[in-house]
């Protein structure tokens, strides 16, 4: 796990070498172990390394790199790294955790390596594959690769998100990093806010699209390559995973294949020559990730959070009945809300621009109590948007069966479906709440309404008028990206859209905030070989009323406490955010938004701020999630020194 950098200019100017050091400075906490810098000609094919000891070589290209040593802890491991004939350079952050494998089969190919690095092997890949090295790999990955002799830059992230790689191209420069703090570190223009971006996570805590929060950032989406030379930059898609059921395969050869896949997703991501910790919150994911892992790691290192404020938000007990079945060094923390006022702009930071909601304030206090102890932690990530840990999916199928969606089920199946979702309590309270609150059959608007918080409208009538200048509603944007999906059934649809979009928000703070504290987190659930698998188990399967996630409640059965297996209860991470909101010594609102922030006062109608704020000790969940989007989107552009 690493912190990458680069600049290349494709219009001949010259590389500002004091600039790119300053990338890498930046961000020193992914990588505290090293640094390395190359400087290249980008017309003329010249190369070499650059030590801030010496003065820079002349170029118009350069790649740095910040190191955080995992595998082959020696100088053998220093980035950016040259394969042996010296045309090809690569900077590159993540694991590909098959480069075992991948070293051994390269070998027989007649390649020759010079240390025991994963990074050597994506060079050689490249020399043997090309741009088709991408399917070779298995991992987590963001790297760039500068080929001397083709005047060309290939850079490519992993399939599913997992590493970060934003970019900005400008009068045919490319300009790229782990982080976007590292971009702006480059450049000389003040940061300026993309609205679109900004009113999305409003409503929906992500943003559905490549859009960063940054005026001309992008991001390059998971799955996709970036070719950069004289003739332009082009960024194309090379994973095109489709979530339509295998009807060929019967559930038992389903299960069967998961359980062996969990099993060997969690023993080669224990590769590694420092220390491996997990997360361990007491859910089926990350419990059933602990329970494999203490298999091959029988001195395990697990991890949680508990809130002081029990009840819901606590789960440490089941964390601990875990922890008790595999006998691991069990460490816990108790985030206090006491701390929010110091520790938001900090974490605001390292976010580089907000995402998801306040389960960011405990995951940061839980990377913290990990950075104390391993290198490496293990997380359960990705089953909910995998196997159907949320309800929403059956819930938007429910409404459009009960109000007569033609192309949903089927004029037949709509009565005995609404039986079924409505048989256990749960979905008697969903039937009588969606009846009073939904009117129409679209799947993909009733989708869109449970994601929206708040009600339809709300983050643009709390937005100044002036700034959000004609753009596309959040609801317009998030629609374009759900009927640009290929599924024909919407409910596999919604499950692509959330592994696209909601997903990758997730995968963004949990990188992010592991790296604050110089930790690699790595995610077995999104092995590739499993997300493919749960596309073709399909929507039918994945979707039992009242019943989360079973198909990996069945795979995982046999190696899981009958407690953890039964549980219902999901939580996600709970934050006590109505308690702080409604705390007048904090004065979250007040110190974060009302009291002299400029970005606030010009991205907000601050009089609308007010009368919401003034409702905060009657607020419902979803209101108390939007005043707390209000809260971070502030302290975003107060950190940063946005202009709007």
């Amino acid at each position: 796990m690493c912190g990458i950098a680069g600049v290349f200019a494709f219009n001949g100017q010259q590389l500002r070498p004091e600039r790119l050091a300053a990338m890498a400075d930046i961000q020193t906490h992914r990588g505290p172990d090293g640094e390395g810098m190359a400087i290249f000609g980008v017309s003329d094919g010249s190369a070499s390394f650059w030590e801030r000891s010496a003065p820079p070589p002349p170029g118009d290209g350069g790649l740095a790199h910040r190191r955080l040593a995992i595998i082959d802890l020696s100088e053998r491991g220093r980035q950016p790294m040259q394969d042996a004939g010296g045309r090809l350079w690569i900077t590159y952050n993540g694991e590909i955790y098959n480069y075992v494998e991948l070293m051994e089969e390269l070998s027989a190919l007649g390649y020759e390596f010079q240390s025991r690095t994963d990074t050597e092997v994506i060079l050689n890949a490249y020399r043997e594959w090309g741009d088709e090295c991408v399917h070779h790999l298995n991992g987590m990955f963001a790297f760039a690769l500068w080929d001397t002799e083709r005047r060309r830059l290939f850079c490519a992230r992993d399939r599913l998100g997992i590493k970060p790689f934003y970019y900005r191209y400008q009068d045919r420069t490319l300009t790229f990093a782990s982080e976007i703090k590292a971009i702006l570190a480059y450049g000389d223009e003040a940061p300026a806010a993309h609205v679109p971006a900004m009113t999305d996570f409003l409503c929906y805590s992500f943003v559905p699209s490549a859009d960063t929060f940054f005026r001309g950032i992008s991001k390059l989406p998971p799955g996709h390559h970036l070719v950069a030379d004289a003739a332009g930059l082009t960024v194309t898609p090379y994973w095109n995973i489709r979530f339509e059921e295998d009807t060929s395969t019967d559930d038992e050869h389903f299960v069967d294949e998961l359980r062996g896949l969990l099993d060997d997703a969690v023993r080669i991501q224990l590769r590694s020559d420092v220390p491996v910790g997990a997360h361990l919150s007491g859910g089926i994911d990350s419990s059933t990730v602990c329970c494999l892992a203490a298999r091959h790691n029988p001195h395990l290192n697990t991890f949680t959070a508990r809130f002081a404020e029990g009840g819901f938000f606590d789960e440490s007990e089941y964390a601990r009945l875990v922890a008790d079945r595999i006998n691991s060094n069990h460490r816990e923390i108790v985030p206090s809300g006491g701390d929010v006022r110091e520790l938001l702009p900090r974490i605001i930071y390292h976010l580089d621009e907000p995402v998801e909601g306040t389960a960011v304030f405990g995951k940061f206090h839980v990377a913290q109590l990990v950075g104390d102890h391993v290198k490496v932690v293990l997380g359960g990530q990705g089953g909910d948007e995998l196997f159907g840990g949320y309800d929403w999916y059956v819930k938007s199928l429910f409404v459009a069966a009960f109000y007569g969606g033609r192309n949903v089920l089927g004029q037949r199946a709509r009565l005995p479906f609404a039986l079924a979702c409505a048989r256990g309590e749960d979905w008697k309270r969903l039937a009588r709440s969606l009846w009073n609150n939904f009117g129409c059959a679209d799947v993909g608007t009733i989708f869109n309404r449970n994601w929206h918080r708040p009600p339809f409208g709300v983050e643009r009538r709390l937005m100044r008028g002036s700034t959000l200048n004609g753009s596309p509603s959040s609801s317009e944007r998030f629609a374009a990206a759900f009927d640009a999906l290929p599924e024909d059934h919407p409910g596999d649809r919604m499950f692509h859209f959330d592994v696209n979009y909601y997903l990758p928000a997730l995968l963004h703070s949990e990188d992010r905030l592991s790296m604050a504290f110089s930790v690699e987190s790595r995610v077995p659930l999104l092995d590739h070989r499993i997300a493919e698998l749960a596309a073709r188990l399909g929507f039918r399967r994945k979707t039992v009323p009242g019943q989360s996630k079973d198909f990996l409640r069945r795979a995982a059965a046999n190696i899981l406490p009958t407690q953890i297996i039964e549980r219902r209860d999901k939580r996600g991470f709970p934050t006590p955010i109505k308690a702080w909101l409604r705390d007048p010594e904090l004065g979250l609102v007040e110190r974060f938004v009302l009291d002299g922030n400029r970005f606030a006062s010009e991205l907000f109608d601050l009089d609308r701020v007010r009368a919401l704020a003034r409702q905060r000790v009657s607020l419902g969940t979803s209101w108390s999630e939007t005043l707390w989007r209000v809260i971070t989107l502030s302290a975003w552009g107060e950190r940063f020194d946005v202009t709007v």
